[in-house]
């Protein structure tokens, strides 16, 4: 059913809205007393279940609304008879409902009423098998009939295939898909007929609906000239992140085929560690770009150029070298006391001695497994760093260059450096 909505509105209770309500008078006094009867017998029930509040408040809103209405003051007895229907949906007050919008010209909306409080008390009827419903049925239904020729109708066709997202509005109120195509009854005056979605021209339409009057919208469904980019990633490395006209583009959804408007378009991928990846172009309505976006290592955040830069060789190599003279001068040293200790008489030896040879042996055992495991590394890293700076990377010829040389000592070694870094 189409929705509807109270305004304020003027109305002049003139001859021919006093011959209105003078015609289904007969037809109101009917309904009138069916209502009291109706909503007393359910007060009883009311009670029953706790609900007597609510009751006695919505027995007050009816009776302003009837007395608001007796005096011709239909605004304000619209406003009770709803606030009434909310706390106890009941047909009759339905109906009253229904009256007021008639009195205040907006047919679509009586009739709407009209037709559900005659179906509720239909159901009641049927229910219950209270005869008092009859009278409220068939009032509703006369008042609806009477009124049946002089409601408007909009029909909002909408084309066929609507993208998903498409939405369309009247009065800013979104028309539901199943009322696309259906005349609905739509009250006097003038309706607004808006629709939107995805890439699409955005389409207005005022009409003005007189009485009787049925109405067709033909809403258009124009696409904006649109590209299409779909992006690429050779890699994904830790950190990375995607950028389109400046834009930032969720990651998950950047090979997602993404539809742009026409024109110059950018798009920058990164991430640390990573030279920046830049694609730029002009993009026509209708054109497909597809971009592969390929990251680069950055030789400079690694100190070289094209390899491993030569200081981590220098270093390892380094380490390898002091590693190893420690070891073998730790050993040598072990050797010595060894050769004292073997030389004295047997029952001259000292014990102490011993057990430092022992200690030292095992030091120099530790640091020859861990020279000789950094040596392995060194030779691998000499096959892997760059050792000349090209030409054309002046900024190879700034790569830090360090020498490196161990050193030994009678109790301990080391690693002497010298260059510049």
């Amino acid at each position: 059913m189409p929705t509807t909505h109270v305004t304020s509105t003027t109305f002049s209770w003139g001859p021919s809205s006093r011959a209105r309500v003078a015609r289904a008078r007969g037809w109101s006094c009917a309904a009138l007393l069916v209502c009291v009867g109706a909503i007393g017998t359910v007060s009883v029930e009311s009670r029953a279940a706790g609900n007597d509040e609510t009751m006695a408040a919505g027995l007050q809103q009816f009776d302003q609304g009837r007395r608001a209405y007796e005096a011709g003051q239909f605004e304000q007895a619209l406003l009770a008879f709803q606030g009434s229907y909310e706390l106890f949906a009941s047909p009759n007050t339905r109906y009253y409902v229904g009256r007021c919008y008639r009195a205040l010209g907006k047919v679509a909306s009586a009739y709407t009423a009209f037709k559900l409080a005659a179906r509720e008390a239909q159901d009641r009827l049927t229910a219950s098998g209270e005869k008092r419903y009859m009278a409220t049925r068939d009032a509703a239904a006369h008042e609806a009939a009477e009124i049946d020729a002089k409601v408007p109708r909009l029909t909002i066709t909408v084309p066929s295939g609507a993208p998903a997202g498409f939405t369309v509005k009247r009065n800013g109120q979104e028309v539901p898909r199943p009322a696309w195509g259906v005349a609905v009854e739509t009250d006097p005056g003038d309706a607004v007929v808006e629709a939107s979605g995805p890439r699409l021209v955005p389409f207005e339409k005022k009409v003005t609906l007189a009485e009787g009057a049925q109405v067709r919208v033909d809403v258009e469904a124009k696409r904006l000239p649109t590209a299409v980019v779909v992006v690429a990633l050779q890699s994904r490395p830790s950190g990375l992140a995607a950028s389109l006209d400046g834009q930032p583009v969720d990651i998950g959804t950047v090979e997602a085929p993404r539809e742009v408007d026409v024109g110059d378009h950018t798009l920058v991928v990164s991430a640390p560690g990573y030279l920046p990846f830049q694609w730029s172009k002009s993009l026509t309505d209708g054109e497909h770009a597809s971009v592969e976006a390929v990251l680069r290592p950055d030789e400079r955040a690694l100190g070289g150029h094209g390899g491993t830069p030569p200081w981590l060789f220098f270093t390892v190599g380094g380490a390898a070298v002091a590693a190893l003279g420690v070891a073998s001068g730790i050993a040598a040293h072990a050797q010595s006391l060894q050769n004292q200790q073997l030389a004295l008489d047997p029952y001259a030896r000292d014990s102490s001695v011993r057990d430092s040879i022992r200690s030292q042996a095992t030091i120099a055992n530790v640091l020859f497994v861990g020279g000789g495991v950094l040596g392995a590394g060194a030779v691998v890293l000499a096959f892997l760093t760059q050792w000349k700076a090209t030409e054309s990377s002046p900024e190879a010829a700034q790569a830090p260059a360090a020498a490196l040389a161990p050193w030994i000592g009678p109790m301990g070694g080391g690693v002497v450096a010298n260059g510049s870094f």
